[in-house]
């Protein structure tokens, strides 16, 4: 389940997210965020984009996220693309390796290639599984996003988590 109340901690990043530009709350969040199914696209690979900003609400530090996973096939789950999470304590990025689109919500997994931290949560190899959902404009207090660290180097949680297998 998405939610729109987020932070993130060492296992969860459930990232209440806006998308577009607005204030929700007292969290802030400004993004765009896009969701392209293969069917809309005709044969076109399905991909999910977004650069994400909002204030953890633990902390109240900014936190940022920038994606643009794409599907290396019109079907199927195998993906690319290298997203990058930002806070004042840790910046990682990913090799995204699975994606999932499914009308205006997309599920993405990707392997931690790079960070500044060695917060059990985002270390080199770790899986992380994000969901998002594009609910049209405005965007702000209406977009969702969601995150979670697998806290393994074993795809296979990861894999099943983007094709709905849990």
């Amino acid at each position: 389940m998405l939610s729109r109340v987020t932070g993130f901690s060492e296992s969860h990043v459930q990232s209440r997210k806006t998308i577009k530009m607005g204030t929700y709350e007292e969290l802030f969040a400004l993004a765009a965020l896009s969701v392209f199914p293969a069917l809309l696209a005709g044969a076109s690979n399905p991909k999910a984009t977004g650069d994400l900003g909002w204030r953890n609400p633990w902390s109240g530090q900014p936190v940022q996220i920038t994606f643009n996973a794409l599907a290396t096939a019109p079907t199927g789950t195998d993906a690319k693309r290298s997203p990058v999470y930002s806070d004042p304590e840790i910046t990682y990025s990913m090799d995204i390796k699975f994606l999932k689109v499914q009308g205006n919500k997309a599920w993405f997994a990707g392997q931690v290639t790079s960070t500044n931290t060695s917060n059990a949560c985002c270390t080199v190899n770790i899986w992380i599984v994000y969901a998002v959902e594009d609910n049209g404009e405005p965007g702000a207090g209406v977009d969702l996003i969601w995150g979670e660290s697998m806290l393994t180097s074993d795809s296979d949680r990861a894999s099943q988590m983007v094709k709905g297998d849990d």
